[in-house]
């Protein structure tokens, strides 16, 4: 299932840092390739618009990049024993995943990604990094509510699956 063949699609995450310092939203983006997006089209049973993505992130799949003006330290680790193991053997030059307990006190979370329920974060399908740590404007966003953690089969089924609005 975890193979490119079935995972044609790039969508760009934007995990929220916090705010600058005119209140502003200020969020690091991700740009995620060879996931797996699923966009339901049609109405539910109340007669509304139901048209949310579902992504699914694939452990051996997925390939996560920085924006062009972030570069990856890993001198700049400072994680958990299991975690900067699993980020120690992420390949050179792709940002690692880390869970957002970890990440969310992380001195320098340019350097991971992470996935939160907290309904800050956001994706985007498609490159769409900015350097100005903001949300594009100018192509459809969405609001991650929900994120499942799928370890179930072989290892090449491990997953993520990412239920957005």
């Amino acid at each position: 299932m975890g193979t490119k063949r079935v995972c044609p699609h790039t969508i760009t995450l934007f995990n929220f840092t916090g705010e600058d310092e005119n209140g502003s939203a200020c969020y690091n983006p991700v740009l995620l390739e060879w996931v797996h997006v699923f966009k339901k089209e049609g109405i539910n049973a109340t007669n509304s618009a139901d048209d949310a993505p579902h992504v699914h992130i694939f452990d051996d799949t997925v390939i996560a990049s920085p924006p062009e003006n972030v570069t990856l330290d890993r001198s700049l680790y400072t994680l958990t024993p299991d975690s900067l193991q699993r980020a120690l053997e992420t390949p050179q030059g792709e940002v690692p995943y880390v869970p957002y307990h970890e990440w969310k006190t992380a001195p320098h979370q340019e350097q991971y990604w992470t996935l939160s329920t907290e309904g800050k974060d956001y994706f985007a399908v498609g490159d769409h990094r900015r350097t100005d740590h903001k949300l594009p404007t100018d192509v459809p966003i969405f609001r991650i509510i929900d994120v499942e953690r799928h370890d179930v089969g072989t290892r090449r089924m491990w997953h993520w699956r990412i239920e957005a609005r």
